[in-house]
């Protein structure tokens, strides 16, 4: 996934990859200063950037013991081996287009003002473990004496659809902070709807319940998920690829299970994932296997 100067994000393709660039641009222009007519400045062009994928590289970064040094690592790919294949865009969902695509939105670089969190309440679904439906939240439920109105205005449904807990004090933020912030969860979604072209099953899990083997718990980056639910056959549908029974709570009727998942969407410490696909699941699979 890459990211603009003015915090936009557009879906390249897999991560770990190799991928060629070309770069379309007009004649470099410059025109007078605005505060000194003798003077002159560069005018801003639009580019054209083309990025696609020509291998795949993560093999210097599976090789490693950690995730501490994998750029160093991932220098060692920069010479692609002659005859190179390219890789199958049905292979990885990344490479697949959505058959109902969005415009991409400009969204400037958002920083709330306060790292600290309102707390919000998550009420269970009937027969589900509490940690696996956290992630969604119920707008009456926040403590708070602010006018919540331009908030609704300017969020609508976006509300009912955050991943974890808003920012605090969102109830008393301008207009245009809650714009700017409007603009990066539609982001999010655009990037997690084309990260599951074919509207898989989702899950919302707690960020810290999903571990991967490259640069964390990001969107597009693959890892295994460890869920408590109240039944064995929980959540098949998305915790399906390389499913495990952990363990069993008989005390409380809970079971631990493990399956491979692809992330989507990341907010508030809280991931939206998916079933990943064999070959995003392949590089789970090699890590675990090398790092016993």
């Amino acid at each position: 996934m890459g990211h603009s100067p003015t915090g936009q994000k557009l879906l390249l393709g897999p991560p770990c990859f190799a991928y060629w660039l070309s770069a379309y641009t007009g004649s470099v222009r410059s025109e007078p200063a605005s505060w000194d007519p003798g003077e002159t400045v560069a005018v801003d062009e639009r580019w054209l950037l083309r990025f696609w994928p020509v291998a795949d590289v993560s093999g210097p970064a599976l090789r490693g013991e950690d995730d501490s040094g994998h750029m160093v690592r991932m220098r060692e790919i920069l010479a692609l081996e002659p005859g190179t294949a390219p890789p199958r865009p049905q292979a990885w969902a990344a490479l697949r287009p959505h058959p109902q695509p969005d415009t991409a939105t400009a969204v400037m670089r958002f920083n709330p003002p306060e790292s600290d969190r309102v707390t919000v309440g998550h009420p269970a679904q009937a027969g589900s473990a509490s940690e696996t439906d956290g992630g969604r939240i119920t707008v009456s439920s926040v403590d708070t004496e602010n006018d919540p109105q331009l908030v609704h205005e300017v969020l609508g449904d976006l509300l009912y659809d955050v991943l974890g807990n808003l920012p605090q004090n969102v109830w008393s933020w301008s207009r245009s902070m809650l714009e700017d912030y409007a603009t990066q969860l539609r982001v999010d979604r655009r990037i997690g709807r084309e990260l599951n072209p074919a509207s898989m099953p989702t899950l919302v899990l707690k960020a810290s319940s999903v571990r991967t083997p490259f640069f964390g718990t990001e969107p597009g980056f693959s890892g295994r998920a460890w869920v408590w639910g109240s039944e064995e056959n929980g959540h098949a549908e998305v915790l399906s690829v390389d499913r495990e029974v952990i363990a069993r709570d008989r005390l409380r009727q809970n079971t631990l299970f493990t399956g491979i998942v692809t992330i989507l969407r990341k907010e508030n410490d809280f991931v939206e994932v998916r079933a990943a696909t064999q070959a995003e699941a392949a590089r789970v699979i090699d890590v675990e296997r090398l790092r016993g």
